[in-house]
């Protein structure tokens, strides 16, 4: 395969110029609808060359070096601190109040897949459903601890469904969508993440 050779200085900066200029700011709210919280983000920056994050009450201030991919990857981690606060705890409640019990749990950043069921009974949770409503993060749950019993989406699989959760089809339509509440510092930039999320390839009956 040919390799294209290196852009002039010139063409080179104003390329780079261009492509900076079309990228989103960085949050100013962030939004985390699963759990009903909303954080105000104050950039403090200072001399550290790394960047550093501090929660006060509805407050999350990233200080240091304010770079677009350090505070991409600091707010990556606090997300994954609200996600292992609540996620493991609203799964094992979803989990007695259907008697559908799981062997354990773990969370990911799934770039294709909201969560996922191993035949051994892991149940692995997209990070990323912090973003999403709270009604489809419920059927998510719902969804992957039938797995538990059907691994598979056959119609026993979606009878199962439809005895805990009767309004599951118009939920999973929305979940098809759901994608586009995930913000950008979330996903790898050029991959296109959930754009073609795992539950589009799901035949859900019409019947």
């Amino acid at each position: 395969m040919p390799v294209k050779p290196p852009l002039p200085r010139s063409r080179k900066k104003k390329k780079e110029s261009s492509l900076s200029g079309a990228l989103p700011p960085l949050p100013g709210v962030i939004t985390l609808r699963a759990i009903g919280q909303e954080f105000d983000v104050i950039y403090s920056p200072g001399v550290s060359p790394r960047t550093t994050f501090s929660e006060s009450g509805n407050g999350l201030t990233l200080s240091g070096s304010i770079s677009r991919q350090g505070c991409a990857a600091v707010l990556k981690r606090w997300t994954s601190g609200k996600a292992r606060s609540h996620f493991p705890a609203w799964l094992e409640q979803s989990s007695r109040e259907l008697n559908l019990p799981y062997a354990r749990v773990s969370l990911r950043k799934q770039r294709t897949r909201w969560a996922s069921c191993s035949p051994g009974h892991t149940i692995s949770i997209n990070e990323k459903l912090l973003f999403v409503p709270a009604l489809l993060v419920e059927y998510v749950f719902v969804h992957e601890l039938c797995h538990t019993v059907e691994l598979n989406h056959s119609r026993r699989f979606w009878a199962l469904v439809a005895a805990f959760e009767p309004n599951y089809k118009a939920l999973d339509r929305e979940l098809r969508t759901a994608w586009r509440y995930v913000p950008w510092w979330m996903c790898k930039p050029g991959s296109g993440e959930l754009n073609q999320s795992y539950y589009r390839k799901i035949s859900v009956p019409s019947a």
